[in-house]
């Protein structure tokens, strides 16, 4: 409750958005067909801050096969993999001894551990087991280095006892839990909020808010300013000016020609903004401020960023009807 009201989220939020997007998923929409609907019934009002916070557990990390059905097929190749796994895998071990991992969580983590040859085509297919997908990543090649560190604070987390090996589920790049937190991430900003001596963003809601709130403060959300602000851009706009890197004064962005996306003139507050533009069949434009820039920071998308603060946006109006 001290979460709920310090970041201005009512206690069912989380449940509710879960129910939610699980009702949308059920219903056969694919990712796309959510964005348009929050495009849809999307308007400019002062936004709840706290609202992105659950939404960014809910939104991205439910297991949702059917979106999966619904989507495109994937045609991801295979991974090539070296000749010896195994030969790899005692060598890693003993890193992982040197670096203070136990014998015990050595054990119960590697034995029995096999690559996943074809990890690039796990992309959309959720929940998968952490271990074996950092394992085949570190293994791959191609980014070796940094998943093979985070292969070790994998096994950190398993030896801090948070989490067995069986319950580490997360996605096909082992961003895990209902936070997608790599395992870097969780030891960096992932808190125990409910106090069990756990920290658990997989089961407990509590934590896996509390550790994306914290992620999210530490990234630079700013609780007095919304994300975004919808706007209509004049045709000869230079196309430079596109994709959130070029920052700019809202009053200097209205002297070339931006206004709300109602016709109305911008605001006349002296805040820093980026412009981006989807390439959705409606091609909307929209100024993002530094909490977009923080959703960004969490996942390197703009269509991630842009679909969290729009759905959050709908649910906001939900929300406040109740």
């Amino acid at each position: 409750l001290n979460l709920c009201l310090t970041f201005g989220i009512t206690p069912a939020g989380p449940k509710f958005a879960t129910q939610w997007l699980a009702y949308l998923a059920g219903t056969g929409f694919a990712p796309a067909g959510i964005i348009d609907l929050a495009w849809s019934h999307y308007s400019s009002y002062p936004h709840q801050p706290g609202l992105i916070i659950w939404l960014a557990c809910a939104a991205v990390s439910l297991p949702f096969p059917v979106w999966a059905e619904h989507g495109e097929e994937n045609t991801a190749p295979t991974v090539a993999m070296q000749p010896s796994f195994s030969g790899w895998l005692a060598a890693f071990r003993k890193e992982a001894a040197v670096k203070g991992i136990s014998e015990a969580t050595l054990d119960k983590a590697l034995n029995g551990l096999t690559p996943l040859d074809r990890i690039l085509e796990l992309d959309r297919k959720q929940p998968e087991f952490a271990l074996p997908c950092l394992a085949t990543l570190a293994f791959e090649g191609r980014r070796a280095t940094f998943f093979r560190a985070e292969l070790i604070n994998a096994l950190k987390i398993i030896d801090a006892g948070h989490i067995e090996p069986s319950a580490m589920v997360g996605s096909w790049a082992g961003a895990m839990g209902q936070t997608q937190f790599m395992p870097s991430t969780f030891l960096n900003y992932a808190v125990d909020f409910s106090g069990d001596g756990h920290i658990d963003v997989w089961n407990n809601v509590e934590d896996a808010l509390a550790s994306s709130a914290n992620y999210l403060a530490q990234l630079g959300w700013k609780s007095d300013e919304n994300w975004d602000r919808e706007v209509t851009v004049p045709t000869e706009l230079d196309p430079s000016l596109f994709g959130g890197k070029v920052r700019k004064a809202l009053p200097e962005w209205a002297a070339l020609g931006l206004k709300r996306a109602d016709g109305r003139a911008l605001p006349k507050r002296d805040l820093q903004a980026g412009l981006i533009q989807l390439n959705g069949r409606k091609k909307r434009s929209f100024l993002t401020y530094a909490n977009f820039d923080a959703i960004h920071e969490w996942n390197r998308s703009l269509q991630f960023a842009t679909t969290v603060g729009l759905i959050a946006d709908e649910l906001s109006k939900v929300v406040r009807k109740r």
